[in-house]
């Protein structure tokens, strides 16, 4: 994590939630290799959600899905019916040795 991240230093000015899309996964030509879409992580939640469309460069395109990234693994959680609430997976597995 980076300090504007743990409130050490103000994030204005500092890009750091930025998210890319990704060009180069599904087409291998020039257009795909000479451009970058970064987006603040605010408006790519939208502009980049699957099935959006996009124009860049003279062309159109498409998000298709969420690319994981083996060093930052996704939390996993789970909805618990009796409970009525969210747990986290780690936390699960202690409550139903528990019950």
């Amino acid at each position: 994590r980076s300090g504007s991240n743990m409130a050490v230093i103000p994030k204005y000015g500092f890009p750091v939630d930025v998210v890319e899309l990704d060009t180069q996964r599904t087409q291998t030509s020039y257009e795909s290799m000479g451009i970058s879409l970064q987006r603040d992580l605010s408006i790519a939640i939208a502009e980049f959600a699957p099935t959006s469309k996009l124009v860049a460069n003279k062309q159109e395109w498409t998000s298709y899905g969420l690319k994981k990234v083996a060093e930052k693994e996704w939390e996993r959680w789970y909805y618990c019916l009796k409970h009525q609430k969210f747990i986290k997976k780690e936390k699960l597995e202690v409550l139903r040795i528990s019950e």
